[in-house]
């Protein structure tokens, strides 16, 4: 899947202990793919792992649908089937093919809950 949008960054820098927000932000129109990454390179040191969600609106907020994920602290290496050198993964990513057609009532936001903390940017791209 290409992304074609440019990205936007919806959380740069440190991220404090417990919940931290970011969004709402409206996808760009005819997007129908969504990926969030979030940037190991300040996970490299973490003890504790990293709880995300996200969650999608198509009324402007009114209701919403979610989706979450973990990922696991410290260093993380792309598995061999994938890359036979086993490189450093340089980010954690949750996409979602989008369940609707974007409109301008269309709202992302998400948060990251984390257990110490850190330095890292979410970043959001669209197709």
């Amino acid at each position: 899947m290409a992304f074609t949008i440019a990205p936007i960054i919806m959380l740069p820098g440190p991220v404090a202990l417990g919940v931290t927000s970011f969004g709402p932000m409206t996808p760009s129109l005819g997007a129908t793919n969504l990926q969030v990454s979030i940037a190991r390179a300040g996970l490299s040191l973490l003890t504790q792992t990293l709880d995300w969600t996200l969650e999608l609106s198509g009324d402007a907020g009114i209701s919403w649908s979610s989706w979450s994920a973990s990922t696991v602290a410290g260093v993380v290496k792309v598995s061999k089937l994938l890359d036979p050198l086993e490189s450093i993964a340089t980010e954690s990513v949750l996409a979602i093919a989008i369940p609707m057609a974007v409109d301008a009532n269309t709202r992302l936001r998400g948060s990251i809950t984390t257990r110490e903390f850190m330095v890292t940017t979410v970043t959001v791209k669209q197709s």
